[in-house]
């Protein structure tokens, strides 16, 4: 009985942990966000993840869907493109938006930003689009 309620035990405290983790863009096989290839580890971003793009990828980022994600980390010189070359995309980041030291590139030509907050350590190009700070529901 005591190795049954042991069990159930850490049953319910791994099903009560929760872990955010980071999910990098790597840009290797193209600029397409829903691509597996283009992350590391081949893990796409949900609504839980924290998303980072680091500098020197092969490609940017650049939405061809409307994405929502926890939060999203911008290195120096990271770009993320916003519009898929005919239509303007949403992302929505239930956290911080951090741009990062040395600055980053939003946008594109055109699309649509809104996050919970925005931290800048470095210089933000904000191309065409709409960019909100406002709860995110």
């Amino acid at each position: 009985m005591k190795s049954f309620v042991t069990a159930l035990g850490m049953c319910a405290l791994m099903a009560c942990t929760v872990v955010i983790a980071d999910v990098t863009w790597e840009g290797d096989y193209s600029s397409y966000w829903d691509v597996q290839a283009n992350w590391v580890g081949g893990t796409l971003p949900t609504s839980t993840s924290d998303v980072v793009v680091d500098s020197n990828n092969p490609n940017w980022p650049q939405l061809y869907t409307d994405q929502e994600i926890a939060s999203l980390d911008l290195d120096n010189g990271a770009q993320l493109n916003m519009n898929n070359g005919s239509t303007d995309r949403t992302l929505t980041v239930d956290g911080d938006i951090e741009i990062k030291s040395g600055g980053a590139t939003l946008g594109g030509s055109g699309g649509n930003v809104i996050a919970e907050s925005w931290t800048f350590t470095g210089q933000a190009v904000l191309n065409e689009g709409t960019y909100r700070c406002q709860t995110v529901e």
